[in-house]
């Protein structure tokens, strides 16, 4: 029995013990606290000490009043700056006093679309009063002119006979047409010779009893003397001969020996062998 009193005592007291730690915990807790309170108290301002300022109302962007609020603090604390007059609402909604517009002449000028329509206007007479514009012709090209052994044939005649082999579709013949001329007569347009009992005439020394025949058949009429004449019935015997035959070796022998003769080696070797000595002159 004695054993089981003295637990109970022990836990009685032991008990005490911790009821009075608690309490003492507490009673600190509680000074603490309110030892906080008195410090927080004492560094906080007071709202009335704050200054007194005038706050203005943010306007409404959407749908803003009429009139602008104003919102007025007074500061009640001793000591207080005092509060300035501010100026009332009607003051501050009193617009400023505009100056009255001044119309200029800028301010009567015409619209855009009469200033567009007096500049087209401008740019069509513009167009109108400018010459027309004609489409020019190319140059014609210019004619290769030569001399063959130092002499020159008529530059008038040989660009007179690049135009007619032209014409025939020969312009290859060209070249050979002028070693053929030199080989002839020597340029010498009133040369006449002559073989077997017939003329040879002028400066392609042309027989003189086919040439009616020929010119009958070309329908070229003129003087078988004639340096122009000359060249033009030349120009259409050797184009006869050209589109039959297509060679110019022998376009060169049938000129000479005609339809149905020898070939004339001879005579083409001697027209072509002037070829190295044209010289261009232009």
């Amino acid at each position: 029995m004695k054993r089981e009193t003295w637990r109970h005592i022990a836990i009685y007291i032991l008990l005490i013990g911790l009821s009075a730690a608690a309490m003492v915990t507490a009673t600190k807790a509680v000074t603490y606290m309110c030892q906080l309170e008195e410090e927080t108290e004492e560094t906080t301002v007071p709202e009335t000490t704050k200054d007194t300022s005038l706050f203005w109302t943010r306007p409404n962007l959407i749908d803003p009043p009429k009139e602008l609020i104003v919102v007025e603090r007074l500061q009640d604390t001793v000591g207080a700056p005092e509060a300035t007059e501010e100026p009332t609402t009607e003051e501050l909604t009193t617009e400023p006093e505009t100056e009255p517009e001044i119309f200029t002449e800028e301010a009567t000028t015409p619209p855009m679309e009469t200033e567009t329509a007096a500049a087209s206007v401008e740019k069509t007479e513009e167009i109108t009063q400018a010459e027309p514009v004609t489409a020019q012709e190319p140059a014609p090209a210019e004619v290769p002119l030569y001399s063959c052994h130092g002499l020159v044939l008529d530059p008038e005649l040989q660009r007179f006979a690049y135009s007619l082999l032209e014409g025939y579709g020969m312009v290859c013949y060209y070249e050979y047409f002028l070693c053929q001329a030199y080989q002839e007569s020597t340029y010498q347009a009133d040369q006449r010779t002559l073989n077997h009992d017939c003329w040879d005439c002028g400066l392609m020394q042309i027989r003189e009893i086919y040439w009616p025949e020929w010119s009958a058949e070309s329908g070229i009429v003129g003087d078988i003397m004639d340096p122009y004449d000359n060249v033009r019935m030349a120009c259409y015997i050797l184009s006869r001969y050209w589109q039959s035959t297509g060679s110019i070796a022998e376009t060169i022998s049938l000129y000479m020996a005609g339809w149905g003769g020898p070939w004339q080696e001879q005579y083409v070797s001697d027209v072509t062998s002037h070829l190295p000595f044209l010289a261009k002159i232009n």
